[in-house]
């Protein structure tokens, strides 16, 4: 997933969070919701299958040959035994 910042007005901002908060969801969430539906309208318009569309990169990545299994990774520090985590006396 990736982060985005958009500009709001206030009186853009204030109409979305009465839309968002009365179907019960964050903005954020309303916004990508709209962002997705307008991108389905816009395949759809050209002839295409908005549904192939979205679930192409998924599609992909399951026909992807598996990934090496990684290394094991080291313990965090708070999972460390106590000759790890506590400091020697001197």
């Amino acid at each position: 997933m990736r982060v985005s910042a958009i500009r709001f007005g206030t009186d853009l901002w204030q109409v979305l969070e009465i839309e968002a908060a009365a179907v019960g969801v964050s903005v954020s969430q309303y916004v990508r919701e709209a962002a997705l539906m307008r991108a389905a309208a816009a395949a759809t318009a050209r002839g295409e299958d908005p549904f192939q569309l979205l679930a192409g990169p998924a599609l992909d990545a399951a026909s992807a040959p598996p990934a090496r299994p990684r290394a094991a990774d080291p313990a965090p520090l708070h999972e460390a035994g106590p000759e790890v985590a506590a400091p020697r006396a001197p």
